[in-house]
């Protein structure tokens, strides 16, 4: 999967030594960007941002809406959550490209 824009405060290229990496703070941080990495490839997958697949009231859509509550729930760090919705918000308004 290829992107063009930078995805916001990408954090995965630090290098982290043994301590921080054992640092249960880092961990959830870890975590939270799976998760929102995630969410990205489902809106590439569906080619529609979040909110319209949340918005949308078939059947086919009830699996992934679960999924996306469920990731979006389980993110434990705010700034991780605003980036989840800048994120979508550009990809709803055309401005995030693959």
């Amino acid at each position: 999967m290829m992107i063009d824009s930078e995805i916001a405060h990408d954090h995965r290229s630090l290098d982290l030594n043994t301590e921080e990496l054992r640092d249960p703070e880092l961990a959830y941080f870890k975590e939270d960007l799976e998760r929102r990495d995630a969410l990205l490839r489902i809106m590439v997958q569906y080619n529609r941002s979040l909110s319209e697949i949340m918005g949308y009231e078939g059947e086919q859509y009830k699996d992934v809406q679960f999924c996306i509550k469920e990731l979006v729930g389980n993110i434990n760090k705010i700034r991780v959550l605003r980036e989840v919705e800048e994120m979508d918000l550009k990809y709803h308004k055309g401005e995030l490209k693959f």
